[in-house]
């Protein structure tokens, strides 16, 4: 994976559903990564 790469949730995650999307804004290492989640309506969560 790596920045930009778009992600979907396969568990829920602090409140968020299964399958919500979101988008890899930072790589700290190739093991850690930064998501920011969108909803339904393109918005940030």
């Amino acid at each position: 994976m790596k920045e930009l790469d778009v992600v979907k949730l396969i568990k829920e995650f602090n409140e968020l559903p299964i399958e919500t999307k979101g988008s890899i804004v930072l790589e700290y290492d190739g093991t850690y990564y930064e998501v920011e989640f969108f909803d339904s309506n393109g918005d940030t969560r």
